[in-house]
């Protein structure tokens, strides 16, 4: 896995230091997406470059940009708190057009880099689910620069995973292309000898390992995947890491969900938001939380459902996710 890996890494790492091209195109499975935020993690660790990595849905462009100006405006409240100098960070995007404000955040984002010569921001785009094709390829197109310079993308780099199984990419203007080696045979052989190499540290074999758990649970090796997670949620428990107890509680959940096992996953997701909020994990909080409401709901039990679904819709309200709270209201109310 660590070989694919760095090979990944060796391309992005071109990419970001070259000045031609502002957008990637990385055409990889769903299930080869996970080891394309690991080449960005291991990037991102290496170079003095600023590494951004959006793993959110993208629904609408709209959503997109709100959920991302969330997540910079957490952590520049973070970053304030502790007296460091920042740049302005951008009002909400409102009513306004969600290119614009895009481009605003990447502006801001560039900003942030402690030495502006000879380093970039690299955003990454790496969708779990593209509920619009078309949307997401007009709005990556929309935000790359036209023909002359473009004074706001200067050091700025944009990465976008594209669906192997169904391309909305191939034909984005001005981009380069690239389609890693990272099929389900090749991606669970490198995974499973990473996980099993006693030479590499514990930490390491453990992020193999929650890959490998992830891959086994889409191609439904369910008894394989729960046993991955069950190692993953002690070890994670034992070393205090919360929010990556909490993914593995999730994993766990979704597993037993996908058993019939309705009472266990709502265990687990039980125990995954307690964790999630501990981390003040809110994205994978709110994630969780709409899990529960739908087990509950399952379950036959529409108090419990109600009662998440609310709290669900004032997570997001919190966040600045005004469409994902009006969907959990709904929820919440139809019951």
């Amino acid at each position: 896995m660590q070989r694919l890996i760095d090979e990944l890494t060796g391309t992005l790492r071109v990419f970001a230091a070259q000045r031609d091209t502002f957008t990637l195109v990385v055409t990889a499975g769903s299930l080869e997406r996970a080891a394309v935020a690991a080449a960005l993690r291991t990037l991102d660790a290496a170079a003095p470059d600023l590494v951004f990595t959006w793993g959110h849905d993208f629904v609408t462009a709209g959503v997109w940009t709100d959920v991302a100006y969330a997540s910079l405006a957490a952590q520049h409240a973070a970053l304030a708190s502790e007296g460091l100098p920042l740049p302005t960070l951008p009002p909400p995007r409102g009513r306004g057009d969600p290119v614009d404000h895009g481009r605003s955040l990447l502006a801001y984002t560039r900003d942030l880099r402690p030495d502006p010569e000879g380093t970039v921001v690299l955003w990454a785009l790496v969708p779990a689910r593209v509920a619009s094709p078309v949307g997401y390829a007009g709005f990556l197109a929309a935000l790359a620069p036209g023909d002359g310079p473009a004074p706001w993308c200067r050091g700025l780099r944009l990465v976008a995973c594209d669906d192997a199984a169904a391309p909305a990419l191939a034909a984005l203007p001005k981009a380069a292309h690239c389609a890693p080696d990272l099929g389900p045979t090749a991606l669970t052989g490198a995974l499973a000898a990473d996980a099993d190499d006693e030479a590499l540290p514990l930490s390491a074999r453990m992020a193999a390992l929650l890959v490998l758990a992830g891959v086994d649970l889409a191609w439904g090796r369910l008894a394989d995947a729960a046993a991955q997670y069950a190692l993953l949620a002690d070890y994670h428990g034992a070393m205090g890491d919360a929010a990556s107890h909490a993914v593995a509680q999730a994993g766990l959940a979704e597993g037993s969900l996908r058993c019939g096992r309705h009472a266990e996953a709502r265990s687990h997701r039980e125990a995954a938001l307690v964790l999630a909020v501990e981390a003040r994990a809110w994205p994978l909080a709110l994630s969780v939380a709409e899990g529960i409401a739908e087990t509950a709901l399952a379950d036959g039990d529409t108090a419990e459902a109600t009662e998440m679904w609310t709290a669900a819709a004032e997570l997001a309200t919190a966040l600045g996710l005004r469409d994902v709270a009006a969907r959990c209201l709904w929820a919440g109310g139809a019951r």
